[in-house]
């Protein structure tokens, strides 16, 4: 059931989107880990902050008071300027209550923080800890300083910031962009968390290993890992979203894509075929959808009927990954109906 959806604008900061973010996420069934007495910070304060937060029962069904075995899954969101944060996720062993990042290690080398929604880090700050070099785009969830900052002068006014969030019981989505940018440009994120569901029914899995799956998109690459099992609290190393590769399958097609059926209607798909290092699922990851971008314009909502229920749920489209709306289109879940009670 979606919890909470909002579409915000005018942002000049990286540090104001995620405030605004986190603020969204502590009102609707986040709560914050570290620090332990959050308060938004102001001024100066919102330009380099850091913040961890645990899904709590009424987004994770495995995290809610009754559960015995609790699986908790959380977010670490770390600005570190105006223009530049990054983001990871685990479980509450890889991302402790004090806030740090768990490491990712090569040959006795720190590569960079477990479950990060970017690429390695490469710069060493005090304490051999690293850091994303702002200069690399590809070192962060949002790294805008290489366009935003000429020379000494800050263009962040010419380039305001707008997101999007969905919030159910089953997970977050969470995208941001840059107002009229072309994606030649590059200039939006996204990530997915959630429980998958059932193919055939929508339910969230919460039996068996009941994985957490991350799909995250930065530079306009799809990446995704996973973030935790019953079993196993260390997240998965990340691989390509898109292509198949050793041990784990694609699960979302990037490409340009027939979305046209036999009966004249379009097709939307969710992203399936998931598996782990040990296995593979039939679930599917029903928070997101993607069609071809030229079957539908951007902000445009899309009635959907699946898993057999009786009303329409409603998805929001949002970037396209090809120049000019090409390729893929991406669908964010708006609305759904509110689940029936079985009779007594």
């Amino acid at each position: 059931m979606v919890k909470f959806q909002m579409r915000r604008s005018g942002y000049m900061t990286v540090g104001q989107v995620i405030t605004a973010l986190v603020s969204d996420m502590k009102d609707n069934g986040f709560r914050v880990v570290w620090p332990a007495m959050w308060t938004p910070p102001v001024g100066e304060a919102m330009d380099k902050f850091t913040v961890l937060l645990e899904a709590g029962g009424d987004v994770d069904p495995l995290n809610k008071d009754e559960v015995e075995n609790k699986q908790p899954w959380r977010l670490r969101i770390e600005v570190f300027d105006k223009y530049t944060c990054g983001i990871t996720a685990g479980s509450n062993l890889s991302l402790p209550d004090t806030g740090a990042n768990s490491w990712y290690v090569v040959d006795k080398q720190i590569k960079g923080p477990l479950g990060s929604f970017g690429g390695e880090y490469t710069k060493v700050a005090t304490g051999n800890v690293l850091t994303p070099d702002t200069a690399k785009r590809s070192e962060a969830f949002i790294n805008r300083k290489d366009h935003v900052l000429v020379g000494t002068v800050d263009m962040s006014s010419s380039y305001p910031m707008s997101y999007y969030v969905v919030i159910t019981d089953r997970g977050i989505f969470f995208t941001v962009w840059e107002d009229a940018a072309s994606v030649d440009d590059h200039e939006f994120s996204w990530f997915l968390v959630q429980r998958p569901v059932q193919r055939k029914t929508g339910a969230v899995v919460t039996e068996g290993k009941a994985p957490v799956f991350a799909v995250v998109s930065t530079q306009n690459k799809i990446n995704r890992f996973i973030v935790r099992e019953s079993d196993v609290m260390r997240p998965s190393i990340t691989v390509d979203a898109t292509t198949d590769t050793d041990g784990y399958n694609a699960v979302i097609n990037a490409e340009e894509q027939v979305a046209i059926s036999e009966g004249n209607k379009y097709v939307v798909s969710f992203p399936s075929r998931l598996n782990t290092p040990r296995y593979a699922y039939t679930y599917e990851l029903d928070m997101i959808g993607y069609t071809g971008a030229d079957v539908i314009s951007e902000n445009t909502d899309v009635p959907l009927k699946v898993y057999g229920e009786t009303e329409d749920r409603t998805y929001v489209s949002i970037h396209s990954n090809g120049p000019r709306n090409t390729k893929m289109r991406l669908l964010a879940l708006k609305s759904e109906p509110v689940p029936v009670e079985p009779a007594e």
